[in-house]
């Protein structure tokens, strides 16, 4: 039990930090290529994680249901590819989208709940808090980062990527949480398409 909430931590750390680092390839921000490499070895490591707890520790949790079994250890042998060495391999920067394949791994989020399974004494609130405060940021921070990828919509795009950023947050939440204030709003058809789903979500 202690192993797999032990490996269950490496999975929810890893996933966190790649699900913040991995969206920002949708933003102008400059990145750097060794905090790249840096989240492929952390992405390897939360695949490896998960692999070792499906079949070789086989708890019930994943023996449960045997296709689910199957499709996310294809998934976990996908995303522990080194992607970032791709671009600088084959001299092709344009393939840095690739990295964005590490965002399979922010899947393992939701072992925030089996993990505080194991702690009876929590308080059933603190329960129902702690995978929410979690998250939520990870979910307001992915969908700015695509916004911005498709142009920000009426906002635009500045030369500062942090003031972006912000700007980006908001329209999250005001879509999120309504259906917007119309002070920023959707000019294409992917920015119209992205919106309704986020409406839909919210």
């Amino acid at each position: 039990m202690l192993k797999i909430q032990i490996l269950r931590v490496i999975m929810i750390v890893g996933a966190m930090l790649l699900g913040f680092w991995a969206p920002l390839h949708f933003t102008s921000l400059k990145l750097s290529i060794g905090l790249d490499w840096t989240m492929d070895v952390v992405g390897t490591l939360v695949s490896a994680a998960s692999i070792y707890q499906r079949y070789l520790l086989r708890d019930e949790e994943t023996d449960s249901h045997r296709l689910l079994f199957w499709g996310a250890g294809i998934l976990d042998v996908i995303a522990a590819m080194p992607y970032s060495l791709v671009p600088v391999l084959l001299g092709r920067p344009e393939l840095g989208w690739l990295l964005l394949i590490n965002l399979l791994n922010v899947r393992h989020v939701r072992l925030i709940k089996p993990f505080l399974d194991g702690f009876p004494s929590l308080s059933p609130l603190m329960y129902r808090l702690l995978p929410l405060v979690f998250a939520m940021p990870l979910i307001v921070h992915i969908i700015a980062c695509s916004w911005m990828g498709l142009g920000a919509g009426s906002a635009g795009l500045t030369n500062d990527p942090y003031y972006n950023y912000i700007k980006a947050i908001y329209w999250t939440f005001t879509t999120l949480t309504t259906v917007g204030y119309g002070d920023i709003a959707a000019t294409t058809p992917s920015q119209m398409l992205f919106a309704c789903l986020i409406q839909v979500m919210g």
